[in-house]
């Protein structure tokens, strides 16, 4: 069986697996043998966060007992806890789904982030071995798919901006990168980038959409959403270093130095320099006329390495990073393709073991070697 055999049979089984969860959730839970009105999986904070909304009470969710209360599992399922922490602007964004019950929300909302990052990549992702059929079955593309988070959401609307700015659409890009403030955590390195490459009509449009967002986030919510979000940005670093968010999922090298034992100010101080490190690599990649698709991949790669909380689940940029990578014709190196390989499973360990915790310990090593590799053999000029 050659190998683009083998990944359309992945894909085919990757979407029978995906349909066969949904449905399989929407039949017990109508049928009343669920006895919940969420489900455990990442995707009932936003549904349960928009139904707040609905009923004029947003601004609880930021308080946990009631965000779960609203998600309400089923009691088999009660160790499950789930958190809201962000923004009032994303608040904003899932409100519609709250309309709707979870079983119909939840396929609606992961089909949609699947599709986005399937369509963005399609394109250069016909140079991978398998093509799109590889993208689909990626443990991380299965996974987010069925834990309704929005990282591949993320990387579809970064990589849609990036392909806008360097094609001189600065609205359209200036505003998808407006759209990236409903997750802050992801835009560090962002502002460099455009600044270096001199994007500065992007920048003001960016800045222009951002405001916009907010104010609409205010006019929607009020006020106190706002200044709960601000409170809890403030106690987000207690809450972390109090074991409140799970650090063995994380792929930043905070999560790594955690899972190694190191203790919260050292962790921190180990991300600030790399973060330091990757600004400045940021800077360098998009001051020079360099090859678009490379230092497009570089910098997707780069994202979730700088922000000290990202999830396995923003290995979605990372593997949209070598999807761009691949692209400008690296993968026929052997070491090309075992970090490749590395990259595409590496997500898997983030959900099948905690102790030990292999997300954390494999993926920075390996998303930092596979970034230095690009950089290494990379025809830059």
């Amino acid at each position: 069986m050659n190998f683009a055999r083998l990944t359309s049979l992945l894909a085919t089984l990757a979407l029978f697996l995906l349909g066969l969860a949904f449905v399989a959730v929407a039949v017990v839970m109508l049928s009343g043998v669920y006895q919940g009105a969420g489900f455990p999986v990442d995707f009932s904070a936003f549904w349960a966060e928009g139904q707040l909304v609905w009923q004029g009470r947003g601004v609880e969710g930021f308080d946990k007992t009631t965000l779960n209360d609203t998600i309400a599992l089923d009691p088999d399922y009660l160790q499950t806890q789930y958190l809201w922490l962000y923004p009032p602007t994303w608040a904003a964004a899932v409100a519609p789904l709250g309309l709707l019950p979870f079983w119909m929300a939840w396929p609606l909302f992961s089909g949609f982030c699947l599709w986005a990052f399937l369509r963005v990549l399609n394109g250069p992702a016909a140079a991978l071995p398998g093509g799109a059929n590889l993208l689909l079955a990626a443990p991380v593309a299965v996974m987010g798919t069925l834990n309704g988070n929005n990282g591949l959401l993320s990387a579809a609307v970064l990589v849609l901006a990036l392909g806008a700015l360097d094609a001189g659409r600065s609205v359209r890009g200036g505003l998808l990168i407006a759209a990236l403030t409903m997750k802050p955590t992801l835009g560090l390195l962002i502002p460099f980038a455009m600044a270096a490459a001199g994007w500065w009509r992007g920048i003001l449009m960016a800045s222009i959409g951002a405001i916009a967002l907010a104010l609409a986030a205010l006019a929607l919510l009020g006020p106190a959403m706002w200044l709960a979000w601000f409170e809890v940005l403030g106690s987000s670093a207690q809450l972390i270093d109090g074991g409140g968010v799970k650090t063995h999922v994380m792929v930043s090298w905070y999560g790594f130095a955690r899972s190694t034992g190191a203790d919260h100010v050292s962790a921190l101080v180990l991300q600030g320099a790399i973060t330091l490190a990757l600004i400045g690599l940021v800077i360098w990649l998009f001051r020079g006329n360099r090859p678009t698709y490379l230092r497009n991949a570089v910098f997707l790669m780069a994202v979730p390495l700088a922000t000290p909380y990202a999830h396995y689940y923003e290995m979605a940029l990372t593997l949209a990073g070598l999807v761009f990578w691949v692209a400008s014709g690296a993968g026929k190196h052997w070491i090309d393709r075992i970090l490749l390989a590395g990259t595409w499973l590496v997500p898997i360990f983030g959900v099948i073991t905690r102790d030990p915790p292999l997300v954390a310990l494999i993926a920075p090593p390996l998303s930092t070697l596979t970034l230095l590799v690009a950089l290494r053999t990379g025809k830059w000029a």
